[in-house]
């Protein structure tokens, strides 16, 4: 669905257009699926911009789960991220512990151990660091 613009490569003035065509992805195509113990994420990149939906199911744990096939306690990757829906726990190195569930946003800091609670599966929209995620 191109028009004469867009294939001459002008904003159909006679003059080249410097902006790049709007993109559209959707997650029932990603560019990319890894899996990983009890959980998976699907990729979708747009722009240079990337965004995952991570799966995590019951009985995740990030020490368990990936960091022990490095023998790693803690992740040392920052996140960002939306919660659609299930339950996670982080706790962090100094201590600290945080609870968040479905509507959330969450930002979390490097040195974190995180896990599922309760039976559900949780599923959080990834956008900081997708592309490092079950690597």
């Amino acid at each position: 669905m191109t028009n004469e613009a867009e294939r001459s490569g002008s904003s159909g003035s006679g003059q080249p257009s410097l902006v790049e065509p709007p993109e559209a992805r959707n997650f029932d195509e990603p560019d990319e699926v890894r899996t990983f113990a009890r959980g998976r994420i699907e990729v979708v990149r747009a722009g240079g911009h990337t965004l995952g939906r991570v799966t995590y199911e019951p009985g995740f744990r990030w020490s368990e789960c990936i960091g022990s096939r490095s023998g790693s306690r803690w992740c040392y990757v920052e996140h960002v991220g939306f919660i659609l829906s299930g339950t996670f726990s982080l706790e962090f190195e100094d201590g600290t512990s945080v609870t968040a569930g479905a509507g959330t946003l969450v930002r979390i800091t490097p040195g974190h151990d995180g896990w599922v609670e309760g039976d559900e599966p949780c599923v959080i929209l990834e956008v900081a660091s997708a592309d490092l995620i079950g690597k």
